[in-house]
């Protein structure tokens, strides 16, 4: 049986729509395009296997506002939903640097969003602009739950680096029954010392000090509220009815994973526990790996068992 989407243009939802077959036993790829008429349609392909719709636009911005839909195999009943967060210092990186784990996710028969969102410019602070961006294409999920026989009710979410730390300000807010965040910046605030102080790109584009700042356009010390804010540790304390309820007042699952000498500290992962174990949550992992890789550098480590994980989390 084959699956069959309906999708109103008039939305303009989807620029373009194309699906690549992820799995061996899936037919050939075709391409398909969203009709001009309101009432148009698009076969997304047959259930043999995963499906990748390509080039979703889900929110106004145009193309800044992109993202990958994998569909796993048919099930007997509608998939758990994962979104997938890039890395890049909230400024760089887009959905193609998470395409393996997106695909790895599938696989495992997770509904996956694989999205790409508004970077931060010397200009543009990140924040709050690209939570807001994660929240437009959980809303999308949610409006063709039916049409791509998913279930956004079951959410997690994975973030690697920057995108972790924007999967646990979600996290934090009791948006996800499940989260797990590779190498992510979570009390940013530490970041900005009267001895370590950047505002400006001549710090290095590895400066963990000028990302902040980029990100949040101020200094801790101007804006102590909005650090606050996107800071998840600091949100979970002020806050801990997110990670104690979390969707049907289950509680919010938690796993960090950190390298000891990487460029993110420890510390920020241990923060991060703490924080979370303090408010409620209903269970908290995490694991330190010995060296320095970071964030997708350790994938073949941390991949395997971050897709089990979400799998059971979500299965319930």
């Amino acid at each position: 049986m084959r699956r069959f989407v309906a999708l109103l243009a008039a939305t303009n939802v989807m620029a373009a729509l194309a699906w690549v077959v992820l799995a061996a036993p899936a037919p050939a790829a075709t391409t398909g395009a969203v009709s001009d008429s309101p009432t148009g349609s698009v076969h997304v392909g047959s259930d043999a296997g995963p499906h990748r719709i390509t080039g979703v636009q889900y929110g106004s911005d145009g193309a800044a506002l992109l993202m990958d839909v994998y569909l796993p195999a048919a099930g007997a009943t509608p998939a758990p939903v994962v979104l997938v967060v890039h890395g890049g210092g909230w400024a760089g990186g887009s959905r193609a640097d998470t395409a393996p784990e997106a695909e790895a996710l599938a696989a495992a028969g997770l509904a996956v969003l694989n999205v790409d969102y508004r970077l931060a410019t010397p200009s543009a602070p990140g924040y709050p602009a690209q939570v807001s961006d994660l929240e437009s294409a959980l809303g999308w999920a949610r409006a063709h739950a039916a049409a791509l026989d998913i279930d956004p009710g079951r959410l997690g979410i994975l973030g690697l680096s920057a995108g972790g730390n924007l999967a646990l300000d979600l996290g934090v807010r009791g948006v996800a029954a499940a989260v797990v965040a590779w190498s992510a910046p979570t009390d940013l605030a530490a970041y900005e010392t009267p001895a370590r102080v950047c505002t400006s790109p001549a710090c290095g584009p590895l400066s963990l000090p000028w990302a902040v700042y980029q990100e949040l356009g101020c200094l801790p010390s101007a804006c102590p509220s909005l650090y606050a804010e996107a800071s998840p540790p600091a949100w979970a304390r002020s806050h801990p009815a997110g990670l104690r309820s979390g969707p049907g007042g289950r509680g919010v699952k938690v796993v960090l994973w950190n390298s000891s000498s990487e460029l993110v500290p420890q510390s920020q992962a241990d923060t991060m526990a703490t924080a979370a174990r303090a408010a409620g949550a209903s269970d908290v992992e995490e694991h330190v790996l010995p060296g320095s890789l970071h964030a997708g550098q350790y994938a073949t480590t941390a991949l395997a068992p971050t897709v089990a994980f979400l799998a059971a989390a979500l299965s319930a």
